[in-house]
């Protein structure tokens, strides 16, 4: 709590800084990059203006610096609101089309900002009624390339799965036992195909930990993609969990629709309220064994509050 009140002051500071004028501030020559940037982004006044922003924001602007200043949030929230918060005239293909170089750009030089890039401008995205334009950049993201006004079920399921951590889990459904969260349990929820080699790998991995994860608070439900009931019961009796659930619908299962799954294998972690912390598809993506079972209500949470 402490942490982020100081967070809050130093980013309400920082804008009370910035919104001055020049007369009242420092000079431009002493604000860091970021700070330079956001105040012109804030003084855009021109087409000229904006023309310029977007360049440099697309070709240059360093995300790894941004997303590491108390700016990051509402400097998201302006830039896209540079293109025009009017639903019906907003320029989706402009915009669409600089936010895939901006993340082709930053898959190399900050790869880890493309995640918590794409997920900040969905919240602002959505709240905008831009539901497609958002399934395209969650969608690209993924390497998967669609325009701006296409109906893409993948890009839905990507988009819905990148909106998930911080949520409620969605009720498991379709099967017995349902495998639902209680209040105080924390959950590790596998996606799978019996015929994936990369889910058998997964597989394999977590079972030969499994009783690691039980010592840390964390029990397994795994759901498979299975049509064939032979192939999964063969497959499903050798993992050492028992909550293992297949409705023989694959990918058109319920289940895998509410959890946004386009493709296998994939796991999300619950914490004990119920709530998605993360979504990984190794276990090597976020090593739930160097944790214990008291910080994993608060992993994500932590990473939030930077920002």
């Amino acid at each position: 709590m402490i942490h982020n009140t100081l967070v809050y002051m130093h980013t309400i500071a920082l804008l009370s800084a910035i919104s001055c004028s020049h007369s009242q501030s420092r000079p431009m020559e002493n604000y860091t990059e970021i700070e330079r940037c956001y105040y012109q982004l804030k003084s855009v006044n021109t087409d000229a203006d904006k023309e310029a922003m977007k360049s440099y924001v697309c070709d240059s602007l360093n995300f790894t610096k941004l997303y590491n200043s108390p700016l990051w949030d509402t400097f998201i929230e302006d830039w896209i609101n540079l293109f025009g918060n009017n639903v019906r005239s907003f320029p989706a293909e402009e915009f669409t089309y600089i936010s895939k170089r901006i993340l082709e750009r930053i898959a190399i030089e900050s790869p880890e900002v493309s995640k918590p890039l794409v997920r900040k401008s969905a919240d602002i995205l959505m709240e905008m009624d831009q539901k497609k334009v958002t399934a395209c950049l969650a969608a690209y993201s993924h390497g998967i390339n669609i325009n701006a006004n296409e109906d893409s079920e993948i890009a839905m399921r990507l988009l819905t799965a990148i909106m998930l951590p911080g949520t409620k889990a969605p009720a498991l459904t379709g099967t017995k036992p349902a495998g639902n969260n209680t209040e105080g349990e924390k959950r590790l929820i596998i996606f799978y195909d019996s015929n994936c080699p990369d889910c058998e790998s997964l597989l394999a991995n977590v079972s030969s930990r499994y009783k690691e994860l039980l010592n840390k608070g964390i029990d397994i439900i795994s759901l498979s993609a299975d049509t064939d009931e032979i192939l999964y019961t063969k497959h499903a009796k050798r993992l050492p969990w028992k909550n293992k659930l297949c409705d023989y619908q694959s990918f058109s299962s319920d289940n895998f629709k509410n959890y946004g799954i386009a493709a296998v294998p994939a796991m999300y972690l619950i914490d004990s309220k119920g709530l998605i912390v993360d979504r990984f598809e190794s276990l090597d993506e976020f090593d739930l064994l160097k944790h214990d079972g008291s910080d994993i209500n608060t992993i994500d949470n932590e990473e939030k509050a930077l920002h």
